[in-house]
């Protein structure tokens, strides 16, 4: 192989390794509303992924959590524990998975 080919197939490996290791930081972002962000810190590999699962969840993720969950909970049948969000019986005062007090 001459150096071009060379130089091209390092180039492309780099870049791959760069998406998949933005993509693990991307999948541990999106569990907090930080899905570029995580990409992006992503890059960093492990380090940049134990950022990101430090850092809190966006405001407008825990809206959107909150009313997921309150959709959930006017549902009959099973419900969602609020603390866990483990599948719980319609009547249960309490979640018997975290100990929760369900309202």
């Amino acid at each position: 192989m001459d150096n071009q080919n060379v130089l091209s197939l390092t180039i492309s490996i780099c870049l791959l390794i760069s998406v998949l290791l933005g993509a693990v930081g991307a999948a541990c972002g999106s569990t907090k509303g930080r899905l570029w962000g995580g990409f992006f810190l992503g890059l960093l590999g492990p380090l940049g992924w134990i950022t990101v699962l430090l850092m809190p969840p966006t405001p407008r993720w825990e809206v959107d959590r909150a009313e997921r969950l309150a959709y959930l909970m006017a549902q009959p049948g099973p419900k969602l524990c609020p603390g866990c969000t483990a599948y719980i019986k319609a009547s249960a005062q309490k979640c018997r998975y975290c100990g929760y007090d369900v309202p």
